[in-house]
């Protein structure tokens, strides 16, 4: 009996592990839209880490969701240029401070264009993988730090083509 009891403990334990983490770090958030395929497409459920920007600020090439600044939506785009950077975009070709920025997740670059632009403090430049279709930085500016709700951890619905058989 008082075995039992410590494996009721142990598992009471466990679930509110899981519930506190689920609630403090991680979250579910559902893509809407064509702007970031071939990376993440229309109805996948991804896992954010909403954490970790208490920690850090993110990163270039990392995929972040967004309250977006002009819009009462949250987005989900990759981030282009960071706080100090001056971006700037060529027949499709982005240049950070100068320099061509490899974009190895590109299927396409598009063809859009952008005058050198200063990223502010605090702020970074986002922009869809799917450069053509997507709505972004380029649109409504860079997106302030405290906007961000977190980083793209992975995609877990649908289930990943190796595990449903494609």
């Amino acid at each position: 009996m008082a075995r039992l009891g410590s494996v009721l403990r142990v598992i009471g334990f466990a679930m509110l592990l899981l519930i506190l983490t689920r609630a403090l770090v991680f979250s579910t958030f559902v893509v809407q839209g064509d702007s970031m395929q071939e990376t993440l497409c229309d109805g996948d459920n991804v896992l954010v880490n909403h954490l970790i920007y208490d920690l850090r600020s993110p990163t270039r090439g990392e995929v972040i969701i967004f309250d977006c600044p002009q819009e009462d939506q949250a987005m989900v785009k990759r981030v282009i240029a960071k706080p100090g950077e001056i971006i700037e975009i060529s027949d499709g070709t982005v240049y950070i401070n100068g320099v061509p920025l490899s974009e190895p997740y590109l299927s396409r670059r598009g063809d859009s264009d952008l005058s050198p632009q200063k990223v502010g403090a605090g702020e970074v430049f986002v922009m869809g993988d799917n450069r053509s279709y997507s709505n972004d930085s380029r649109d409504f500016g860079p997106v302030p730090k405290n906007r961000i709700r977190g980083r793209f951890v992975l995609a877990f619905w649908p289930l990943p083509e190796i595990l449903d058989g494609k």
